[in-house]
């Protein structure tokens, strides 16, 4: 029998339980009359049975009904409706009324911790919480003490996944919050099957010896560990190893081998494999998609790592110029669905670009970020960019300006640097006779 809420040695007892969308609630003691709540109307419900005619169901206001809860044990013989509502009643509740529990039953992931106990999943600290009522502490005191918050569905993971958290769940009488989230996040069954033999390699003294690492605590102990090893705080050196190697499908022992080469080519291991991984990316694209072909292991491997991306950057700008080049036919249709936009008036003008090589030259005139951001926008038509330039010096920039949303968004001259008085004030007065709105937003995009 679980003790929910205790109101004294002599109390009488209130069963309790759940039945589909009901919590049932009865005492031995007055058979004729029984309570239950509606989870999904969150209404009290008083049902009286007669013994000639057919039983009354009335729906009560829980404030009138106190009386009936007063002095009395909330127990259950359910342990999984135990856990559910200590974990509601326990968690931000203030009334030290039983029935207020109740009435508050539903508020909370109930229906969440219900999924998870199905799957013989248990939550340490909703275990440990009721572990205290059952010890004689106050309720009051357990929800001060406070419980993890439970922001997973079961749902969200997979077989394995489930079948692990099964496994630690009987292991440690619980899970925590932070093992839902590490396991979400940073493990999958490769992964959990690597790490197994990752742990029979780190025996190696070799290995051993190789990924030490030697800190010192706030105290200025010193500390000895090994990266490749398992540990109980969240993401690690051993995460970003067995991440890598089970993306890319990598012999452990060779990878670990290799490693042994690198371990000085980075300042932390998490840095080494996030560059490592970066680097398998691009040569998986290079090489046409095809695993067969990468070299995982290059030899020299910051020189190497270094003209690589040279040349994955080579790669990628000719495939941006070739693509830019075929827009261009596009570009030019829509540039002169928007010629009605240029104007010339006393000390300035204001034109569209021509080519991409026009908008090259912009970004590189006022030091801004023209070309590397906007390029793209400009040949698909997302935004109209166009030039101010003073009527003696047509080849010299003075603003960029970019139209959007029938107005100017944003006008910028050399290092981003806003209009003077004087080239605003042409501004808004070649908007206004285009129709567009007099102001300048300044909004980036």
């Amino acid at each position: 029998m679980k003790i929910l809420v205790d109101n004294g040695i002599f109390a009488d007892k209130i069963y309790m339980n759940k039945e589909g969308k009901y919590i049932t609630l009865k005492k031995p003691e007055d058979p004729r009359k029984e309570f239950r709540y509606d989870l999904s109307s969150y209404e009290f419900e008083r049902i009286t049975h007669y013994k000639t005619r057919e039983d009354k169901i009335e729906i009560v206001d829980p404030a009138k009904i106190t009386s009936w809860f007063t002095r009395c044990s909330l127990v259950t013989d359910n342990d999984k409706f135990a856990k559910m509502f200590v974990y509601a009643a326990g968690l931000k509740l203030k009334y030290k009324s039983p029935v207020r529990y109740i009435a508050n039953f539903a508020t909370y992931q109930v229906d969440t911790l219900e999924k998870w106990l199905s799957h013989d999943i248990d939550f340490k600290r909703v275990n440990e919480c009721l572990e205290r009522i059952q010890n004689g502490s106050d309720i009051d005191k357990v929800r001060r003490w406070g419980m993890s918050y439970i922001g997973y569905d079961p749902k969200d993971f997979d077989k394995e996944q489930i079948k692990y958290l099964r496994n630690v769940s009987k292991k440690n009488n619980g899970i925590t919050s932070d093992t839902l989230f590490r396991t979400q996040n940073y493990w999958n069954p490769q992964q959990y099957q690597l790490g197994k033999k990752l742990d029979e390699l780190v025996k190696d003294q070799r290995y051993n010896d190789a990924f030490s690492i030697t800190k010192f605590d706030y105290r200025g102990n010193k500390q000895t560990y090994n990266y490749l090893k398992h540990s109980e705080y969240g993401r690690d050196g051993r995460t970003s190893v067995l991440e890598v190697a089970s993306e890319w499908h990598l012999d452990l022992k060779a990878f670990c081998n290799y490693l042994l080469k690198l371990q000085f080519e980075a300042v932390t291991v998490e840095d080494l494999m996030r560059n490592y991984d970066d680097y398998l990316k691009r040569e998986y694209e290079m090489k046409n998609m095809k695993r067969s072909k990468m070299n995982k292991y290059p030899s020299n491997w910051m020189s190497y790592y270094h003209k690589h991306h040279f040349n994955y950057n080579q790669m990628e700008d000719l495939k941006r110029l070739m693509y830019r080049e075929e827009k261009m036919d596009e570009y030019n249709k829509f540039k002169e669905s928007k010629k009605y936009l240029e104007y010339k008036k006393d000390a300035y003008f204001i034109r569209l670009p021509e080519n991409i090589e026009d908008i090259a030259n912009e970004a590189t005139q006022l030091s801004h970020c023209l070309y590397e951001r906007y390029t793209d926008k400009i040949l698909d038509g997302e935004t109209i960019i166009l030039f101010m330039r003073q009527v003696d010096h047509p080849d010299d920039s003075v603003l960029t300006v970019e139209i959007k949303y029938d107005g100017i968004q944003q006008a910028k001259g050399y290092d981003n640097r806003d209009p003077t008085p004087e080239e605003k004030a042409w501004l808004l007065n070649w908007a206004g006779k285009k129709g567009l709105e007099k102001v300048i937003k300044q909004h980036y995009h």
